[in-house]
């Protein structure tokens, strides 16, 4: 959750997974989801704006934190961890999480950008081995092009700071298709 200078807030949701914007008063004013996932019967205003591909989420490890600019403009998303692209197993195994970066007042994706998690096995060798076990817990912003973000296991966190390289944008791109063969979460990250 983060919070604007106008006091409304931002909500990310690792089941939907969504972006909701909310008034002060705890009043869904929108939430935006993956393209093909909006639901008519929402009761409040639902966008699929997001990539469609973060449907593929792993049950309980959708959107997980937020962070915001400055000027309140750009808000990142980051997934959880891995999608299930093109299968469960092939993200329990993958490094490759994705961090969404959006525009506040268009309601739509700017960017994505992947994060390269650390190898389970020198992170905390008590998950004997279990890559599935790192996730991005909680991000904030830094500075300009800079996040922080914390990564963590059950027993391990440990914060870093992170550089956004507009030019390794990969929004639209082939790894937004699931038909992509390897697919992002079955290559090593960038």
């Amino acid at each position: 959750i983060v919070r604007t200078a106008t006091g409304e807030f931002w909500l990310s949701d690792e089941y939907g997974p969504s972006i909701m914007k909310v008034s002060p008063d705890g009043k869904i004013l929108a939430r935006y989801v993956p393209q093909g996932t909006a639901s008519p019967n929402a009761g409040y205003p639902e966008f699929d704006t997001l990539p469609g591909i973060l449907a593929r989420r792993a049950d309980n490890r959708g959107m997980e934190s937020l962070a915001i600019s400055p000027d309140g403009q750009t808000l990142f998303a980051a997934m959880q961890s891995p999608l299930s692209v093109p299968t469960l197993a092939a993200g329990n195994i993958s490094r490759s999480a994705r961090i969404i970066a959006f525009n506040t007042q268009t309601g739509q994706p700017e960017a994505e950008y992947v994060y390269g998690m650390e190898i389970v096995n020198s992170f905390d060798r008590r998950v004997g081995g279990d890559q599935s076990e790192m996730k991005i817990s909680g991000m904030s912003w830094y500075g300009p092009n800079e996040l922080l973000v914390d990564e963590r296991t059950d027993n391990v966190a440990r914060l870093y700071r992170i550089t956004i390289d507009p030019s390794r944008n990969i929004l639209g791109g082939q790894f937004d298709d699931p038909k992509t063969s390897p697919s992002l979460e079955q290559s090593l990250p960038a």
